[in-house]
């Protein structure tokens, strides 16, 4: 998993560095868990499967010239941040405004682990 998760962020902050409108990546599921999260939260306009190539295509946002996931770091190959327990996710998110997490409820956000009183894996996490 951490090797799809490194081609993923490099991927998208590959296709912002060059100002595309649009990117592909491979069609893996947790490509989708993740990009509904980024969707969500407003850092990609939207993202669509292309049958025809087995790809996702996602479409890139950008404020003031500027990539919005610019500042995603993928955290799964640091041991330090690899397992964060609920009280320890309090603190780190005054450092960051958005953590993305492997949970026993999936995929998630740090707002979502609060309201579930829960920690998790740090997969990614954007300043």
């Amino acid at each position: 998993m951490n090797k799809l998760l490194s081609i993923f962020t490099n991927n998208i902050k590959q296709g912002q560095l060059l100002f595309k409108k649009n990117i592909t990546l491979k069609n893996k599921s947790i490509y989708y868990q993740i990009l509904s999260i980024l969707k969500q939260e407003g850092l990609i306009y939207d993202f669509e499967y292309l049958q025809n190539t087995n790809q996702i295509l996602v479409h890139l946002r950008y404020y003031k010239n500027f990539g919005v996931v610019r500042f995603l770091s993928n955290f799964k190959n640091f041991k330090n941040y690899q397992n964060i327990s609920y009280l320890d996710l309090l603190q780190l998110e005054k450092f960051a405004p958005l953590i993305i997490l492997d949970s026993s409820k999936g995929i998630i956000t740090h707002f979502q682990a609060k309201s579930f009183k829960i920690g998790g894996q740090i997969l990614f996490i954007l300043y």
